[in-house]
């Protein structure tokens, strides 16, 4: 499973003496939020930009956005990715709409932390460490509409480490490509191999 990195700089991809991370770890910048330089990010080696969306119009704008800086910039149209953030209510019901929101369009991302917030729950997981019902069943939507989009479905950061084990097996089993890091510290957990059965 790849990690992924977020950041609005080098700093996450990158350590004060330039060396990049392992294999297995992407880097994504945020996308812009007005107009102006949008790929500015890419040139520090980011592997795409983060948005966050309500819907697949959202994408659409962004990616026009980005065409202007691509022919600016000498790249190759379709060059710069967007991977679709899942972070309100509003967002989770227009996961539909981003089948087919374009062919920039390369995976779809989710954050429950910021969901649990915004419904109101008293905490984003059980007694047992796993999330609670309405986050899981975003979980799984988020899944099937990856699925649906034929792109990579990335799951949720799991801020707590001694949780992080158990959410990365759950991850590989519901069938993420990737999962974000909540910090660099926890990427040598995600990327790692699945341990075989005894």
């Amino acid at each position: 499973m790849r990690a992924i990195l977020l950041g609005d700089a080098g700093q996450d991809r990158f350590g004060p003496t330039g060396v990049d991370w392992p294999a297995g770890v992407d880097w994504l910048a945020p996308a812009p939020t007005q107009d102006g330089d949008g790929g500015a990010p890419i040139a520090t080696g980011a592997a795409g930009l983060l948005l966050p969306v309500q819907d697949g119009r959202d994408v659409a704008r962004l990616g026009v956005r980005l065409a202007v800086h691509e022919a600016r910039a000498g790249l190759g149209d379709g060059s710069i990715r967007i991977v679709a953030m899942i972070a309100d209510a509003r967002g989770v019901l227009g996961l539909p709409s981003l089948v087919g929101a374009g062919p920039r369009l390369s995976g779809i991302a989710w954050d429950a932390q910021a969901l649990c917030a915004e419904m109101g729950l008293p905490a984003c997981r059980d007694a047992a460490g796993g999330l609670v019902a309405p986050l899981a069943r975003i979980r799984g939507l988020v899944r099937i509409a990856a699925a649906a989009a034929g792109i990579s479905a990335i799951d949720t950061a799991c801020p707590d480490d001694p949780e992080l084990a158990g959410d990365v097996a759950a991850a590989r089993a519901y069938g993420f490509a990737a999962k974000i890091a909540a910090r660099p510290g926890q990427v040598a957990a995600i990327t790692a191999p699945p341990q075989a059965d005894a």
